[in-house]
């Protein structure tokens, strides 16, 4: 593999990695807050109609880690595997954070959490116990 190959894997993942990194926080400082309600009376609720109308899942996160972020955490796993010198702990290491990070984003049951969602109280809305699913 010449010399150019492997660096530009690596420096496409870690720009992948921070732009993920990056929109992560966005949601969750500036999105989210649409999405979760909160009133004196009764406390948190989810929003439902306003997590449908952004779809951030299918508009933005699809298309910067369910498929880049996958294939380049493979192609990097393989490079970094073959890679000599000091970097190389470094980079197997953050490409196992990442093959890890996949593994459980893949194998997660969206349509357990998608069927709760899917309850909705009157006014659109469902009242949540902002727990992970189990």
């Amino acid at each position: 593999m010449p010399e150019a190959v492997p660096k530009g894997l690596l420096w496409l993942f870690i720009i992948n990695l921070g732009v993920a990194l990056g929109a992560g926080l966005y949601e969750h400082r500036i999105v989210l807050p649409r999405w979760i309600t909160t009133s004196e009376g009764s406390g948190r609720h989810w929003d439902a109609a306003a997590a449908r109308q952004d779809d951030t899942g299918r508009r933005f996160w699809a298309f910067v880690t369910t498929g880049p972020l996958t294939l380049l955490t493979a192609a990097n796993l393989a490079a970094a595997w073959r890679a000599r010198g000091p970097a190389r702990a470094w980079w197997l290491g953050a490409a196992g954070a990442a093959l890890v990070d996949r593994a459980l984003t893949l194998s997660s049951d969206g349509e357990r959490l998608d069927a709760r969602l899917a309850l909705r109280a009157p006014g659109g809305t469902v009242t949540v116990a902002l727990e992970p699913c189990g």
